[in-house]
């Protein structure tokens, strides 16, 4: 469209006049932009149609751009615009006839919005032909009728593009309309409140990144004391992750029976998960089992970021162990335990690598060292401390709590105190 635009107005005497400049320059302008108009009609029949019978459409569109550079240069060399032009109507005529068959008698099925724009097209190409042959004398009249052809291949195409932004338009509403459905569906598998644990306060915070989540948490209360908190990462974003997600907290549950095994729980989430993960997506999880009646707590994490453990007495934090093998196809189902006595005043903080991975200005990580730094913040309380920590990533990032680039999901439990 642009080039047809500024080949019209070289060619008009009054935009010439108007506008001023030699008139040798205008005469440059309007042949050499005659030259290659016909490149980007080819290349638009075959985004439409595609290349054609035995590429045909392809190879008249290489036909036109090796024409329109060899002409040029031969005009460049000569000194004189449109010495090569002899050649031009025959090459416009045989590139529209390749279209024209094409767009009528090839087997291609146009979908509904494309329609308009192949009709628009056929009366350009039909009203060129006839240009084409008016000025190879092969019929009496000379009279241009293809701007006549530009102008409703110009209101089709406009008809086209709308039509299409309407129908991506609704598209993304009925994909927005999904969305909401799957995250309120995942909202519902989640717990809604913290179980309570006589002997301890637990509190939990979930920030998601996008309108489905890969991060979950599930708790398997085991009696009024004791309790197991799993917090896992499902690789990615969006619905696949969330649908994966799903499959997890399922697996979780079924280790009811298990619960106070932080390694048997693992490892029945990894075989109820193995043949069912698609090639190349894996999880993540980190599990504790908090028994206030004998005071300890059992750890054990699948590729996941330990558990940490602050101690009343000092203010110490500590990972709470090593981490194990990801929740993968084909990996060793095997994680190591390791095992903490609690004091009153304890804190455990289960967290999702969304918070430390929290990019920052200079692409600059959150990181551990930041997030060791708020726990011993003074924070008094689970839910405090989860607010603080919210609260650091949020001012760190610069972005607010709601857009996340990742997944943030955090567990907090404190063990009372004899006062508490």
């Amino acid at each position: 469209m642009l080039q047809h635009a500024v080949n019209r107005l070289a060619g008009d005497q009054v935009v010439r006049l108007a506008i001023g400049g030699l008139p040798e320059v205008w005469i440059w302008i309007w042949t050499i932009t005659n030259y290659f108009i016909p490149p980007p009609w080819g290349l638009l029949v075959e985004q439409v149609v595609g290349p054609g019978w035995k590429s045909s459409i392809r190879r008249t569109w290489q036909m036109f751009v090796v024409y329109a550079v060899t002409a040029s240069l031969v005009d460049l060399t000569v000194g004189r615009p449109g010495t090569a032009a002899v050649a031009s109507q025959p090459v416009v005529l045989l590139g529209a006839l390749v279209a024209l068959a094409n767009l009528s008698f090839g087997p291609v099925r146009l979908v509904s919005e494309l329609r308009a724009l192949r009709v628009g097209y056929l009366a350009f190409m039909a009203l060129a032909i006839l240009d084409s042959l008016s000025a190879l004398r092969i019929l009496p009249w000379r009279i241009a009728s293809s701007q006549f052809g530009l102008f409703a291949f110009v209101g089709c195409l406009v008809y086209t593009v709308a039509s299409r932004a309407l129908r991506d338009q609704r598209r993304l509403q009925a994909v927005d309309q999904e969305l909401a459905t799957a995250r309120r569906i995942q909202t519902a598998l989640l717990p809604r409140v913290a179980p309570d644990i006589r002997g301890a306060r637990l509190a939990f915070r979930h920030v998601p990144a996008a309108a489905a989540t890969g991060d979950l948490y599930q708790f398997l209360v085991v009696g009024p004391r004791a309790a197991g908190i799993l917090v896992a990462d499902v690789s990615g974003h969006g619905v696949a992750a969330a649908l994966i997600a799903s499959m997890v907290k399922v697996a979780a549950s079924a280790q009811q029976p298990q619960a106070d095994d932080p390694a048997r729980v693992l490892a029945g989430i990894h075989l109820a998960l193995a043949r069912e993960l698609p090639s190349g997506q894996f999880v993540t999880a980190v599990y504790v089992y908090v028994d206030l009646e004998r005071r300890l707590v059992r750890h054990a994490s699948a590729g996941h970021p330990p558990a940490l453990i602050q101690r009343a007495g000092d203010g110490a934090i500590v990972p709470a162990g090593a981490t194990g093998p990801l929740l993968i196809s084909l990996a060793p189902a095997e994680y190591p335990v390791s095992e903490w006595a609690l004091a009153p005043g304890d804190r455990l903080l289960l967290y999702t690598d969304g918070v430390t991975e929290a990019l920052g200005a200079g692409e600059e990580m959150f990181g551990l060292e930041r997030l060791t730094a708020v726990m011993t913040g003074g924070a008094v309380g689970p839910e405090a401390l989860l607010t603080s920590v919210i609260d650091a990533v949020r001012n760190f990032t610069g972005r607010p709590e709601s857009s996340f680039e990742d997944d943030c999901t955090l567990v907090a439990l404190e063990v009372l105190t004899d006062a508490d």
